[in-house]
């Protein structure tokens, strides 16, 4: 019997794919979402221009259409850059919400949805 070790990429993403993320930390700059095992994904308020940074106990971003982005919402959103830390051995995407039918889209959280791909 022979011990075999090998490593590969099983989940990637791409500047331009469509993704949904679970919002876990809002903060006056951002939101950070994780989407399926990436658990550093970044939306800069200048990335989402539509929404207003309301501080609170619990902060949100909020448009004029009353459109809430908050804590434990699902929000869909387009990968603007990715990259893979080989210390933290972790991608980390910026992503964006300046594009049609992007933003809030639920309360209940899900593991991962690829919406749309360039490639396919």
């Amino acid at each position: 019997m022979h011990q075999l070790e090998f490593s590969c990429i099983t989940f990637k993403i791409f500047h331009g794919y469509i993704f949904e993320g679970v919002v876990y930390k809002i903060k006056k700059p951002c939101v950070f979402l994780r989407c399926g095992p990436i658990d550093k994904v970044y939306l800069s308020h200048k990335k989402m221009e539509d929404y207003k940074y309301v501080p609170g106990e619990n902060p949100i971003f909020m448009n004029e259409k009353m459109s809430r982005i908050e804590e434990d919402i699902v929000v869909c959103f387009i990968v603007v850059g990715a990259m893979y830390v080989e210390v933290e051995k972790e991608f980390q995407t910026v992503g964006s919400l300046e594009s049609a039918y992007l933003g809030h889209i639920s309360q209940n959280a899900v593991w991962i949805s690829v919406i749309y791909s360039p490639t396919l």
